[in-house]
């Protein structure tokens, strides 16, 4: 499901809730209450811009192409934590992610010396599991590093071993 809306005058917000693949078909799934909706330009917005529906055991949180800083969620809510100025910036996104339980992180040191093209994370070590079906489950690698997808790659959608490149 995609949001957006229009700041007016012609200052673009939008709004992207992204849910994984398979999603659809589940009954229950993160929402928000509206789609489109202005914001007068240079004025404080202080009210909560949606309401977002987040069923129980799933969380939502911003995601990485959402514009730095202009955004917070507060409970079930997302507030706007800039006051929109077309002149400085005419695009304010928001990347909304819906998920089950909580983000995994894991921290690894690829040594100096690496060959190019070797495996720096086998694929039993990335693996995930869809308890509501037994379908193929893809995989995306989100570059959260500047630059990091020209050195980092997945072996490929299905198998998501991580590849130094």
């Amino acid at each position: 499901m995609g949001s957006w809306a229009l700041l007016w005058p012609p200052l673009l917000f939008t709004g992207l809730l992204v849910r994984p693949p398979g999603t659809m078909a589940q009954a229950q799934y993160c929402s928000v209450n509206k789609d489109i909706f202005e914001v007068e330009e240079n004025t404080n917005v202080t009210e909560p811009l949606v309401d977002i529906h987040v069923p129980e055991g799933q969380e939502v949180t911003l995601g990485a192409l959402s514009t730095p800083f202009a955004f917070r969620i507060q409970g079930n809510q997302l507030f706007l934590n800039v006051t929109p100025d077309y002149e400085e910036k005419s695009l304010l996104e928001a990347q909304l992610l819906c998920q089950s339980g909580g983000t995994l992180t894991k921290e690894i040191r690829v040594e100096e010396d690496t060959k190019v093209n070797s495996t720096v994370i086998p694929e039993t070590q990335l693996q995930a599991e869809d308890r509501d079906k037994d379908d193929i489950l893809f995989y995306t690698l989100q570059e959260m590093t500047a630059g990091a997808s020209d050195y980092f790659s997945l072996v490929s959608v299905n198998r998501p071993a991580l590849r130094l490149d």
